[in-house]
């Protein structure tokens, strides 16, 4: 519920051969702009999530709680911590596992479903080895 990593369906994804793609239309081993593959396809049930819309400075993103991003201006950030406009929420979000970990949205890095689920499991650890 608070820690779902999912975006909007139609969001445009740049795929390898220059054409853009929905979110929800990319296809498994779909090769993306910077030689990501795409191995895996995730739908998400908004029922009981959070689904808003985040700005940071010109970078606006819908998804839920949990998107993690890296930008060479913006750093590495994510929605966890932060207030986004409350929107009429879609009756799913998408993501999409990809063996680079990562993919791109206008030039903005987002980390794939596993690494965002990763990072705060990777944080969790790291809070229990101090006790």
């Amino acid at each position: 519920k608070y820690l779902e990593s999912g975006l909007d369906g139609d969001v445009l994804i740049e795929l390898e051969n220059g054409l853009s793609v929905k979110l929800k239309e990319l296809q498994i081993n779909d090769q993306l702009k910077f030689y990501e593959r795409v191995i895996g396809l995730v739908e998400i049930d908004t029922k009981n999530i959070s689904v808003q819309k985040y700005t940071f400075d010109n970078f606006n993103i819908i998804g839920g709680p949990n998107i993690r991003f890296k930008d060479s201006n913006l750093g590495i950030s994510n929605t966890l911590n932060t207030q986004g406009k409350n929107i009429e929420k879609p009756k799913k979000l998408y993501h999409i596992i990809t063996d680079t970990g990562e993919f791109t949205i206008d030039s903005i890095k987002i980390k794939d479903y596993n690494s965002a689920i990763e990072d705060i499991l990777d944080m969790r650890d790291k809070l229990f080895d101090l006790f």
